[in-house]
């Protein structure tokens, strides 16, 4: 599929630290060509015009689809981790107007262009999460490392190796890293390396690695350079090192010259005077300074404020910020080596630890020059945690969302699961979701959109009123399960309602009365609505109902969902109310199924679900 492209085309030579530089664009011919007007043009041109408002408003990583079959066009963008919002607009509008203007009537390209360089990729054929290691492009520093290579190459093994395993144990949305290590007084080895995150740990690894590889058989030796592959890029350079010594002095190049004999008295007067005055100064202020003092203030955090005794009853009745021992955080962090540190903050470093328990922590190291207080530190946590909390419900929300969008659209096999719902949806390590239980899936072939059957399968509040009734399920169907799954997030309460109760009400019931007085806010999960975005929350809510829709034509499909998630712009449609799971339509469903003997007892499941 791919061309094989040769990574370095040195059509010039720059003097000095000039890069040369080979094409920063690949315009693949296999996939074959279009004409402006046709219907996969038009797919293309949709999601190129907005592609870069979409990356720069979804931290810099953005995939979108657009048409179906054979005309259905699929684009990515990706900024440099270091970007902010502006710059990666700007970089991903540039690389979409050089890929049109470069290939303009290609299927499929790529481009790195931008400084930091930017992926922009499209093609009419799927490869989200799906990892390729050609086409290969780079470009090198043309100046020789020299006789300190032996050196140059231990160092740059070392901090390149810590780069992949940072950047791969990246999360769903960022798998980046950065840094910089030592090689000579006046030289740091400076090194980025990035993947984009739609694909595993494992796969970015191996893309790193790759690139590793490439650069070391073309270009070893060289004080710079970098290789870009499809999911991955990585560079590296050589930046001057400033040290104290390097910094100007008042009056350096001026020496004076005092004689020791008539300067001794007055400066051992001096000193004794000095002596006094400090010793005074402490002495009126040691009760102030015990009070105030920032090992008093970390252990009234630990054992309770205004008594410092270390009594059972004050440890027992401390657990807002439980303690952990010196020696567990130093044997967790490796005594705070610098592979461990994540970064630098005005009261001291960061550094990442991992407990006996497998646990992976996160510990500051206060500086003996912070001014960090109680007040300030007990701030930082509570706005983390908070911070926290919001994004992890809302990349578990677009997480679920993608993986659904897979298996309806980007799979090369159109799969229906059935049975989605909370308990279906697994977190890893990271806390990305994962779809699982495929049991009841269903494949559908060609072009197929839906399918009739008289033994529905599924869990009671999760199953679509068509599917519950007629026994016809589609795409639309999931999209159904989906919007449950959405609300339950969202309020961190289970849809119990579709039980054997002839006046019972589902979550779909207050949500939507909620929604609709515009009172959304207070189905919100208390837990978090005081860290919560309004707008952000409101949106969830609207398209959650959207997906609950009675009529299927009325929901959106998975790739719209994601759309609507990602954008702060897209004008969403208003929804009706459910009416379907509303008293007597719940009662009449359920006892019509069970009368007829459509629900089969070993093919329904019923779950229990409780708080991640």
């Amino acid at each position: 599929m791919w061309v094989n492209v040769l990574a370095f085309l040195l059509t010039h030579l720059l003097t000095g630290m000039s890069i040369i530089f080979n094409q920063d664009y690949v315009c693949i011919t296999e996939s074959g060509s279009f004409t402006t007007n046709s219907r996969y043009g038009k797919n293309l041109d949709h999601i190129l015009d907005s592609l870069p408002d979409n990356v720069s408003k979804s931290g810099g990583f953005f995939t979108a689809t657009a048409g179906q079959d054979s005309n259905k066009a699929y684009a990515l963008g990706l900024c440099s981790g270091d970007l902010n919002p502006h710059d990666c607009y700007g970089l991903v509008k540039s690389a979409v107007r050089d890929l049109r203007y470069k290939c303009p009537d290609h299927k499929e390209a790529i481009s790195w262009s931008g400084d930091p360089a930017c992926i922009v990729r499209y093609a009419n054929g799927p490869f989200f999460g799906i990892l390729e290691l050609e086409p290969t492009t780079a470009g090198t520093i043309t100046q020789d490392i020299g006789s300190n290579l032996p050196r140059f190459d231990t160092i740059w093994e070392s901090l390149t190796d810590r780069l992949v395993r940072n950047a791969s144990n990246g999360s769903f949305s960022r798998k980046y890293a950065t840094g910089e290590a030592y090689f000579t007084v006046s030289q740091n080895i400076n090194a980025q390396m990035q993947c984009t995150p739609d694909i595993s740990q494992e796969e970015c690894d191996s893309c790193l690695r790759a690139a590793k590889s490439s650069f070391k058989e073309c270009c070893h030796g060289k004080q710079g350079g970098y290789v870009q592959k499809p999911n991955c890029m990585f560079t590296f350079d050589l930046i001057p090192t400033i040290t104290q010594d390097q910094k100007p002095e008042k009056n350096q190049n001026k020496s004076i010259w005092v004689p020791l004999g008539e300067s001794s008295s007055a400066i051992l007067g001096l000193a004794l005077v000095s002596a006094c005055c400090i010793f005074l100064w402490k002495r009126t202020n040691i009760q102030g300074d015990k009070e105030d003092s920032q090992e008093v203030q970390l252990l009234d955090l630990v054992i309770g404020s205004g008594n410092h005794e270390n009594s059972s009853e004050n440890v027992e009745t401390s657990q807002e910020f439980p303690s952990i021992k010196l020696d567990i955080l130093l044997a967790a962090t490796t005594n705070f080596c610098d592979e461990n540190k994540l970064g630098q903050g005005g009261f001291g470093p960061v550094y990442k630890g991992t407990l006996a328990d497998g646990n992976e922590i996160a510990v500051k190291r206060l500086s003996r020059a912070s001014s960090q207080g109680l007040l300030e530190f007990k701030n930082e946590v509570m706005l983390i945690a908070k911070l926290q909390h919001r994004n992890l419900r809302f990349n578990i929300i677009k997480g679920t969302a993608r993986g659904i969008m897979y298996l309806h659209e980007d799979s090369h096999l159109r799969v229906i699961h059935r049975d989605l719902k909370a308990s279906n949806v697994l977190l890893d390590h990271e806390m990305n979701p994962k779809i699982s239980d495929f049991g009841m899936a269903k494949i559908f072939c060609g072009d197929q959109n839906e399918a009739n059957t008289n033994r529905v399968v599924g869990t009671y509040g999760y199953v679509a009123p068509e599917y519950a009734m007629e026994g016809l399920f589609s795409v639309k169907s999931d999209v159904f399960s989906f919007g449950v799954i959405l609300l339950e997030i969202i309020s961190g309460k289970k849809n119990n309602g579709f039980h054997l109760s002839e006046h019972g009400e589902s979550l779909l019931s207050p949500a939507w009365k909620l929604w609709s007085k515009g009172e959304g806010m207070k189905l919100i999960d208390e837990h978090f609505a005081g860290s919560s975005v309004p707008t952000e929350v409101l949106k969830c809510i609207q398209i959650g109902l959207l997906c609950v829709q009675v009529d299927p034509a009325n929901r959106p499909t998975l790739s719209n969902v994601v759309a609507m998630l990602g954008s702060e712009t897209i004008t969403l449609p208003l929804p009706v109310e459910p009416t379907f799971y509303v008293g007597h339509f719940v009662a009449e469903a359920i006892q019509l199924s069970f009368t007829d003997r459509i629900f089969s007892v070993n093919e329904v499941t019923i779950s229990s679900i409780s708080t991640r």
